[in-house]
């Protein structure tokens, strides 16, 4: 019997094997040099981030900046926690206080603890990019996608900051996932797995929002019309992570508006320096995203566009891709 047992975890390891390697290559890319350029910040975001966690920490959650989605600084949070815990039983930290000047003296535990858990978020990435290309197309497209995303150069960079775009890609493509469980089977759970997804990826990065019409594109191909039938679960599932995430929108509403829009304006006199006139589309589709990903996967992703809308024909999964 446990010869049997033995067989069994090798046939299943060496099935997983693959992927466990594309892994092990996008953990080490995203983890090797993770540490670069400490103590100083290289970045405005990471101080930001990190600023906005010790804010509302020791502010009852109140925001300090609202340009960013709130639960990157939750979950610093709870790490920095964590942290100054271990710090008082080494006999590092007395009080809260030495936490916040050890930070000033120093800051590059905070910084580390924060690009470790985006590094890790970036891997966790690859493999839910293999898991629905396996699942709902097969996996030799998994096996090339997670490569692909493992090794390119746009999100292995992203993963070497602590920014909120690793944790909003993770839950944007959660939330795909159970858009396109709707499309095959539309259960209740899958509507509120996809309202959890999109609420705590809203709350991660606010463009994560436009990932929404897949949900409603899903449940609409799904019936043919449009009918409410299920779709109380997804507002079921994306209300509370809204709250839960943005507490500060429910207890001053119209503060959180007035502050929002402020810090909107702000960032409307950066980003005209990269564009030149030039929409901001334009700047991403022919600007940064080439150069992000490398010129020639950036054509490959483009025929796979093309590809995906032709087999859409038998099979709509693949209309998704495009979307």
């Amino acid at each position: 019997m446990v010869a049997k047992l033995v067989d069994r975890v090798r046939l299943i390891f060496a099935l997983q094997l693959p992927i466990i390697l594309i892994l092990l290559v996008g953990a080490g890319l995203r983890i090797w040099s993770i540490d670069f350029g400490l103590p100083q910040f290289q970045i405005g975001d990471e101080g930001a981030l990190i600023g906005a966690a010790l804010y509302a920490g020791s502010h009852w959650l109140q925001p300090v900046r609202l340009m960013y989605g709130q639960l990157v600084p939750l979950i610093l949070i709870f790490e920095y926690s964590i942290h100054y815990l271990i710090g008082l039983l080494i006999g590092k930290f007395t009080s809260v206080q030495e936490l916040f000047i050890d930070y000033i003296r120093d800051p590059r535990d905070l910084i580390l603890i924060g690009r470790f858990t985006m590094a890790l978020v970036g891997v966790a990435i690859v493999w839910l990019v293999y898991f629905v290309g396996k699942k709902f197309y097969n996996q030799r497209i998994g096996l090339f996608a997670a490569f692909f995303l493992a090794s390119s150069f746009l999100a292995v960079k992203e993963s070497h900051y602590l920014k909120e775009g690793n944790l909003a890609a993770f839950f944007t493509l959660v939330c795909f996932y159970f858009s396109m469980n709707i499309l095959r089977r539309g259960s209740r759970w899958d509507y509120l797995g996809a309202g959890i997804a999109l609420g705590f990826g809203i709350g991660a990065k606010y463009e994560s929002i436009l990932v929404a019409p897949i949900v409603f594109l899903s449940h609409f191909i799904r019936y043919r019309k449009f009918t409410l039938q299920n779709l109380k679960y997804f507002f079921l599932g994306i209300i509370p992570c809204i709250v839960v995430t943005f507490p500060y929108l429910f207890i001053h509403p119209l503060a959180f508006y007035q502050k929002f829009l402020s810090e909107y304006k702000l960032t409307t006199t950066v980003y005209p320096l990269y564009l030149q006139g030039k929409p901001v589309w334009w700047w991403f589709f022919f600007v940064h995203i080439p150069d992000g990903v490398g010129i020639a996967l950036f054509i490959a992703s483009i025929l796979g566009f093309i590809i995906a809308v032709l087999k859409g024909k038998n099979k709509s999964e693949y209309y998704f891709l495009p979307v």
